[in-house]
């Protein structure tokens, strides 16, 4: 702990000690020239004279690719523990066998150079006069080390094995800081200063701090993962200041950008400002012009909902850029394309780098009149609109912003006022997407009808039919999304309209989403399970586990899992009024287990009963209605049956169960949830609410089946069994590992753990389901690596095992034309 408060000591003595005097920007902007100092004066010139201040996107993307890469860095270290320790012994040893000399001499420099380089950083800025900016970085390099000295005595305390395999690794903690604060620090600082822009002394800060943290494993002191964690944690820091508090703007003066574009004559006089980056101006010869100011400050600005779009859609790319060469490289092309094209658009006079951070585009300002429904002869000038677009499309530009705003009326022609999201040697997918959202453009000026017309006279049927399979909301720009919630009838107008025309609107949109929200945050629940299930099987020894269980035990398991088809075949069956094939539906039992492999437990097996009962012939509503009724029913038994297990729990003395606290937490949150929702006429409406469409599908099976009783003692019959199943499956698991206990608690364990787990959104409940069982098992007693040794063959010998057969029975099923 010493170096570490050392690195702080050194720190706080730069921080307040050396610069604490310096006031924010420049420090003295001119002498006063008498001896009646005027301090406004000084402070007004102060003010002018300082940089204004960015929050730049680039700095947010980082930051999310440093987090990004620290977490991934630590769960594959908390996952493969032996594998990085194997490969930083590979290192060490190699590292060993250079000439003990050289070593010492890379060491002593290396650990020379870590505390001068701070120092300099800071002589750097001062003597460019960053006094604010210093200030600003000594305060990052100071909560940098902190945290590191932090998360130093928190890995000391808690004491967690996984914890000292990353940080730690055979060493112990009272020798070393497996954290390096020194190491954390300097980065903080030199992402501040914004050095490590700069080639040369992002060269030396790479060497600096690589050899730091090369010589902290060599010695001993710590793993190879903890010193990328501290590089990785320092660089964070330093970009939320930089978030945070701004960092000074690399745009360019006016006079910068004016004398630049010294043969157009312009003065920062007439140079009208429109936003930050973009000023009006009139040129001598009257001709009005926009001056643009492309700079390092907006890079990878959008960069967020861009790449959303691009993983989320497919084939479909903006034509922008996100780097400020690259939208000046593609604003060129797009308009000098759009020029040789004849087409109407803004002339491009100078695209010039005004310094190495900042380019300035000048072209003709488009003063154009607005499109709207008042526009006089609108059909007219419509049909110009979409002629425009057609020349477009013939050489091969997407425009890829086709609204009506991004058009305009200029003595009576057409303009294209915007080419900035041009896509130059564009697919006929991007071509296809703006006739889709010129269309709907149209139709909320002159309707569908004459949308379709007008389109038709530019485009052939097969194009406008192409277009009108891409009519859907995702497909479109922010623009046409925002006018479509006001004009919520234009895409089923459009439809109609172009259904008239002949086109088959049935099955025929083409599906460019790639990735669907619901299918994301399904994913990263899976990763989440995955993780803890991986993390679960890192602390046992699968092999022996296996080996240690007695066979004899596993094979009745195995029988009583079988039973629990039969059991849901039972079920699905006796409210289902026609006959069905007995044997395919215990089939389809096993093919539900295939597709919870990825559907939620629940989900799949109602989907695939639901489609097995329709292809057995029988109505779409009466299948999903005996599905519905079964699923009730299955649910109102599995209730009954932790009730009578609860009190027979409760009146026994032998039992000993003591559930964790967050389990009871659990259960009795939804209990209160539900009696509150009863309780109250809003929670009563909302659940009636609910509820209707369930309701209105089970009430006549309901009443039918009420005339029947035998129908609810069949299904009553198969939901006990499959349950009864189930816990002694899982009483058989515990007895393959010599333990014995009471049947009653493994009732209430499973039958808790398996309402709690069908909660879970995951494929087939992981994780969720191997938590609660753990959790469950050891609070009846079970040590805590026999409850997930027993959770492991229970899991194996109910959802494992049977994907094979139930993919099987699925594949059988399809060819058989019953599912």
């Amino acid at each position: 702990m010493a170096a570490d408060c050392w690195a702080v000591g050194f720190i706080s003595n730069w921080s307040w000690g050396r610069v604490s005097w310096i006031d924010t920007g420049t420090l003295w902007p001119f002498q006063p020239t008498s001896v009646h100092f005027n301090p406004q004066a000084w402070h007004d010139e102060r003010v002018r004279n300082q940089l204004p201040r960015a929050r730049r996107p680039v700095d947010l993307a980082r930051l999310f690719v440093a987090i990004g890469l620290g977490a991934l860095i630590f769960a594959a270290g908390n996952l493969a523990a032996q594998a990085t320790t194997g490969l930083q012994s590979d290192i060490v040893q190699a590292t060993r066998l250079l000439p003990t000399l050289l070593i010492v001499l890379i060491t002593a420099i290396g650990g020379t150079f870590a505390v001068i380089l701070p120092a300099a950083y800071v002589v750097i800025a001062i003597i460019e006069r960053k006094f604010r900016l210093v200030l600003e970085a000594q305060l990052a390099a100071l909560i940098a080390a902190l945290i590191a000295i932090a998360g130093n005595n928190l890995i000391a305390t808690i004491q967690t094995p996984s914890l000292y395999a990353v940080f730690v690794g055979r060493y112990q903690i009272d020798s070393a800081a497996p954290i390096n604060v020194l190491l954390a620090a300097t980065l903080a600082i030199a992402v501040v200063l914004r050095l490590t822009e700069r080639k040369s002394w992002s060269i030396v800060t790479i060497a600096v701090t690589g050899i730091l943290g090369w010589s902290t494993v060599l010695a001993g002191s710590a793993t190879l993962i903890s010193q990328v964690l501290s590089a990785v944690g320092g660089i964070s820091v330093g970009l939320i200041f930089r978030l945070i508090l701004g960092t000074p703007s690399t745009r360019p003066s006016l006079d910068q950008v004016v004398a630049e574009l010294s043969e157009f004559e312009l003065s920062t006089a007439n140079l009208t400002e429109i936003t930050p980056t973009t000023y009006r101006a009139t040129l001598k010869s009257g001709k009005a012009v926009r001056l643009e100011i492309l700079d390092r400050d907006a890079d990878r600005a959008g960069f967020i909902s861009a790449l959303w779009r691009t993983l989320r859609l497919r084939g479909i790319e903006s034509g922008a850029g996100f780097s400020m060469r690259t939208k000046a490289e593609r604003l060129t092309l797009a308009n000098l394309a759009a020029r040789n094209a004849g087409i109407a658009a803004a002339e491009l006079f100078a695209i010039k780098e005004v310094t190495a951070d900042a380019i300035v585009v000048l072209r003709e300002e488009v003063l154009t009149e607005e499109i709207t429904a008042n526009t006089p002869n609108l059909n007219q000038v419509l049909d110009q609109v979409w002629h425009q677009l057609a020349k477009l499309h013939q050489s091969d530009i997407a425009h890829r912003q086709a609204t009506l705003d991004s058009f305009g009326l200029q003595n009576g022609k057409i303009v294209v006022s915007n080419l900035d999201y041009a896509v130059v040697a564009a697919s006929k997918l991007l071509m296809a997407l703006d006739v889709a959202e010129l269309l709907l453009a149209t139709t909320h000026l002159v309707g569908a009808e004459s949308a379709v017309d007008i389109a038709s006279k530019h485009y052939s049927t097969s194009k406008v039919f192409f277009a009108g399979r891409l009519l859907q909301p995702i497909a479109m720009s922010s623009t046409s999304r925002a006018k479509l919630k006001n004009n919520k009838s234009s895409l089923a107008d459009l439809r109609t309209a172009l259904a008239n025309l002949g086109f088959e609107p049935d099955g025929t949109v083409i599906n460019i989403e790639r990735l669907k929200p619901r299918n994301i945050i399904l994913l990263v629940v899976s990763v989440a399970a995955g993780y803890a299930i991986l993390n679960q099987l890192a602390e046992v020894n699968l092999i022996q586990i296996f080996t240690t269980a007695d066979p004899s035990w596993v094979l009745i398991a195995l029988v009583f899992s079988s039973l629990t088809y039969i059991g849901a075949t039972f079920s699905l069956t006796a409210f289902v009024s026609q006959k069905v094939s007995w044997l395919h539906a215990l089939i389809a039992q096993l093919a539900a287990k295939f597709i919870t492999l990825v559907t939620p437990p629940a989900v799949g097996a109602v989907s695939v009963n639901v489609r097995f009962l329709q292809r057995s012939g029988i109505h779409p509503g009466i299948a999903g209605a005996s599905v519905a009724i079964s699923q009730v029913a299955m649910f109102g038994t599995h209730l009954l049956m932790i009730l009578i297990v609860s009190v027979i729990a409760g009146t026994s003395t032998d039992l000993r169960f003591d559930p964790p606290r967050w389990v009871l937490l659990t259960v009795i949150s939804i209990g209160l949830f539900f009696l509150l929702m009863l309780s109250i006429p809003i929670g009563r409406n909302w659940l009636t609410k609910v509820t209707s469409n369930l309701r209105s599908q089970t009430s006549a099976a309901v009443l039918k089946s009420l005339t029947e009783p035998k129908r609810f003692l069949i299904s009553a019959f198969g939901s006990v069994l499959m349950n009864l199943s189930y816990i002694l499956c899982l009483a058989a698991t515990i007895r393959a590992f010599g333990n014995n206990t009471d049947l009653i608690t493994v009732a209430f364990i499973y039958l808790a753990g398996a309402t709690l787990g069908s909660l879970a959104p995951t494929p087939g409940g992981l994780g969720a389901v191997e938590a609660v069982l753990v959790a469950a098992l050891t609070a009846g007693g079970l040590p805590a690596a026999t409850a997930i040794s027993v959770t492991l063959l229970y899991r194996l010998v109910t959802f494992w095992l049977p994907i094979l057969p139930g993919w099987i029975g699925f594949n059988y099923l399809t060819r058989k034309q019953a599912l």
